[in-house]
């Protein structure tokens, strides 16, 4: 170390512009005139980040991220590698964070994709991570890279859904020498890249432990190593069949041909056990119904509307912080809206949908039973139409309006039916065709006469009677439309004709007198009610 040029790698990274912005362009790679000094003899590059040398596009590893540190136009930015070791820590390099070396007054973020350069993972925010603080080890100097204690972490505002990387907590033995290593960085690929162009991309390399201190771990393969960007990123060897993180990216000679130097994060577990060994105390393996941030911190493996449940409860009308239910997957009750973090319903004012206190899936939209904007004229009943918008429609049955709320649901004269329509036996049929009956079950001919369409429904279009089905709203009596278009099960058919609908007292005029009025209104609603089974 002492006497080799060396750059700390990641101290410089990429400009972006603008820099961090968590769900704006990254554009713009540019090298940074910023420079500093790092060991006895060395220079500290700064130099945009960019993938580890001799290494592939790595799309998995979801617990190594990027650390981004936004300076000014006048300090640049910076992109180091950091990995999840608890729920809200990341272990990174301490010149990532410490002011001696990351961007006067810089801002951190975490970046989860695999790809910063990615125009759609930019633009994912989330992708993106806010960051309530960092820390590093204050015996950290850039001016004496070889003193070590170059360690640092990045503790997030909201925990990471991911698995949490461990850390190694045991001497090195001679026996691990010349073991493989993985190792995963944004790294440069090449130490000739000096605009950086291959920074940002997530890649791995496999190489071997060299050597290795109390302080240091030492890797000599020149063709598979670390440079700029990869700085904190870890270096994975197997303990036990597990890929555990042995060391954390420092520094290396400039130019990332020789072989590089990462901290030995063993013995520094005094340092990063401050930030994890809480952490995971407080958030990991939180009973049901604990406060929770990830999945990752549950028992039960799952964390919604804010608690760890028993499932993973991401159903619209369904949350697992209900009053009396914590912990547990409860449907909203009836009329209740969905929670925050699930899908609203669609639908405006009188027609937005609400949950039914049965449906976990979705919410349910009112249909033409929900009068909405101007009620009944002689254009028609404006009624919601069950897409979550208000329509004009005739009233149900070719009825004339019986009052600004409601429609008739009989008839005694043809002033009682829309323009068009005659008064047969208490219903309103066409004189050219058949037509629908109010509670649409039936199919009215010009004559008067009613005919069951059970299990189907009466196309309104038409006036006849439905053959095949498309939705349940297209089949009558309790039916349901199967896969085949044919509705199925329900109440039988009725093999009887009848006539008229229903009875409100007289067809001709809205009753009058409070107790008349009362129950004339009360059989309308009755009557609306039925609508529900029709198709909109």
């Amino acid at each position: 170390m002492a006497g080799r040029a060396a750059s700390i790698y990641g101290s410089g990274m990429r400009k972006l512009v603008p820099f961090f912005v968590l769900i704006g362009a990254l554009t713009a790679c540019a090298v940074s005139d910023r420079s500093d000094a790092g060991g006895e003899g060395a220079t500290a590059v700064e130099r945009s980040a960019a993938p580890i040398v001799g290494g592939t596009a790595d799309t998995g590893d979801p617990s190594v991220v990027m650390v981004l540190a936004q300076g000014s136009a006048a300090t640049g930015s910076a992109i180091c590698t950091g990995e999840v070791v608890s729920p809200h820590v990341v272990l990174t390099a301490a010149h990532c964070v410490s002011p001696q070396v990351a961007p006067a007054g810089a801002t951190f973020a975490i970046f989860t994709g695999t790809d910063v350069n990615d125009t759609t993972q930019q633009s994912n925010a989330a992708l993106w991570h806010e960051v309530k603080e960092t820390h590093y080890d204050t015996a950290f100097n850039v001016n004496n890279l070889s003193g070590g204690h170059d360690v640092a972490v990045v503790i997030l505002k909201q925990g990471l859904d991911v698995p949490l990387l461990p850390i190694n907590r045991t001497a090195l033995t001679a026996a691990q020498r010349g073991q493989s290593v993985r190792m995963i960085g944004y790294g440069i690929t090449s130490g000739t890249d000096t605009t950086g162009k291959s920074a940002g991309t997530k890649r791995q390399t496999t190489t071997t432990l060299s050597a290795y201190d109390a302080k240091f771990l030492q890797f000599y393969d020149g063709t598979h190593e670390t440079c700029e960007g990869d700085s904190g990123g870890p270096a994975l060897m197997k303990v036990g069949g597990v890929e555990t993180i042995m060391g954390v990216v420092s520094f290396g000679p400039q130019g990332c041909t020789m072989g590089a130097t990462d901290t030995n994060v063993a013995s520094y577990l005094s340092f990063i056990d401050t930030y994890v060994a809480p952490d995971l105390a407080t958030y990991t393996n939180v009973a049901g119904g604990g406060a929770c941030d990830a999945n990752g911190e549950c028992k039960t493996g799952f964390c919604a509307d804010g608690v760890c449940c028993n499932v993973a409860c991401a159903g619209q009308c369904e949350a697992c912080a209900e009053p009396g239910s914590v912990g547990t997957c409860s449907i909203v009750p009836a009329k209740g809206k969905p929670r925050t973090g699930h899908p609203a319903c669609t639908g405006v004012g009188p027609c937005a949908g609400t949950c039914d206190g049965t449906n976990r899936t979705g919410c349910v939209l009112p249909g033409r039973e929900t009068i909405c904007g101007v009620g009944c004229n002689t254009a028609g009943l404006s009624a919601c139409n069950g897409s979550g918008g208000c329509s004009k429609l005739p009233c149900p049955g070719n009825f004339a309006c019986f009052s600004t709320q409601a429609c008739k649901t009989t008839c005694k004269v043809d002033g009682d039916c829309l323009a068009g329509f005659t008064c047969k036996t208490g219903n309103c049929v066409s004189a050219t065709g058949p037509s629908c009956s109010a509670d649409g079950a039936s199919s009215l001919s010009p004559d008067g006469s009613s005919v069951s369409c059970a299990p189907y429904g009466c196309d309104d279009a038409s006036g006849a009677c439905r053959v095949t089905c498309a939705t349940n709203a297209d089949c009558v009596g309790g039916a349901a439309c199967d896969a085949s278009g044919s509705c199925a099960g329900g109440d039988p058919p009725s093999t009887t004709t009848k006539s008229g609908g229903c009875a409100l007292g007289h067809g001709d005029a809205a009753p009058t007198g409070g107790a008349r009025a009362g129950a004339g209104i009360a059989v309308c609603v009755a009557a609306l009610a039925l609508l529900k089974r029709r198709r909109r």
